[in-house]
């Protein structure tokens, strides 16, 4: 896939063996299957490939659905499902959203992969309304791009985000001042740091979903810095319509103390099973999240290294859901790492 060079994931996520390939001569190659296929999708074992089970599991139980990717970034998500869908042979589709600058690379990457057929791509910012909003941009950060949701000015916002971290227990608050400084001195010593604001259109979801005349079921990745709650929202009020699976990156620092954190898994918990996947797409684990262990799990998620993680939320009505827990949970799990 195409990627900015000085980007921090790329610098800090792609192995160097996987940097500056023939462009031309991979235009030339027969298209990239799945590791995962139709022969070995039963015998496969390490859960970085759990999200990609549970896809095939609703195939065989005669689930349709469309896959949703809300804030793309490079297409990570959408390609790497996108060529599963394709190995497979089947008519799924795939649609992704981005409205960023990192965002208009993922037209290129999916005709680079000849997955037009499978894979759309808008240019729209996902939020609860249509119409347009303020995104920022971050120079070198193109990964926490994020539609502006506040008039606050950056002094304000730095106050609640001081007053949310000193809510913390003693070992996160002081982990959570010191991020904040170090942001503090990469802003000083890097350049063009400063970011700068786009103007986008915006989708509300269900609005979109409605315009395209799709009614089937939903599965929805989604990554838009903080503002996944708010789509979520949106999403669950079709509970009743259609079945819908989700992963969301699940921040505890973004909600204003950890049991406002571990309310909001409860009322999650009450219609899907919670898994721990740390990082989507190459998830290192598809661990159940215990529902009477919410608080721990919380406090643990903050203390990560990037604290945060990536949850799926299986629901609770899918056909033969007690064989797909059985199957997830036989899935080995490796060492954490963030790798695209």
């Amino acid at each position: 896939m195409f990627m900015f060079e000085d980007d921090n994931l790329y610098q800090t996520l792609i192995p160097p063996h996987r940097k500056h390939q023939d462009l031309r001569a991979y235009q030339r190659s027969v298209p990239v299957l799945s590791p995962v296929t139709p022969a070995n999708v039963h015998t496969v074992t390490s859960a970085r490939y759990g999200s990609l089970l549970v896809l095939n599991h609703l195939w065989e139980h005669k689930v349709d659905f469309v896959v949703l990717d809300i804030g793309s970034y490079v297409g990570t998500f959408a390609l790497k499902v996108a060529s599963f869908i394709r190995t497979f042979g089947r008519d799924t589709k795939v649609i992704s959203f981005d409205p960023s600058e990192v965002g208009a690379l993922v037209p290129c990457s999916i005709e680079l992969n000849k997955l037009d057929a499978i894979v759309k791509h808008e240019e729209l910012a996902v939020s609860d309304l249509d119409g347009f909003v303020l995104f920022r941009h971050q120079p070198c950060h193109a990964d926490a791009g994020a539609v502006i949701v506040s008039n606050l000015g950056s002094g304000e916002l730095a106050a609640l985000w001081l007053r949310r971290t000193f809510r913390l227990p003693f070992r996160q608050m002081v982990r959570g001042l010191f991020l904040l400084a170090l942001q503090a001195v990469k802003r000083l010593v890097r350049r063009n740091v400063r970011g700068y604001t786009l103007i986008v259109r915006s989708v509300d979801i269900l609005g979109y979903l409605e315009r395209i005349h799709c009614e089937t079921n939903l599965f929805v990745k989604i990554d838009i810095e903080g503002y996944d709650p708010q789509v979520i929202d949106r999403l669950l009020t079709q509970l009743g319509q259609r079945l819908i699976f989700i992963i969301f990156e699940f921040t505890p620092i973004r909600f204003s103390n950890n049991q406002e954190a571990v309310l909001y898994l409860e009322r999650l918990g009450e219609s899907f099973h919670l898994f721990d996947l740390y990082y989507c797409p190459n998830a290192t684990r598809i661990r159940r999240i215990d529902p009477r262990a919410l608080r721990g799990f919380v406090a643990e998620v903050g203390r990560r290294p990037h604290g945060y993680t990536d949850v799926f939320m299986l629901d609770k009505r899918t056909p033969g859901c007690a064989e797909l827990l059985n199957r997830l949970a036989s899935l080995a799990e490796e060492a954490d790492g963030v790798v695209l």
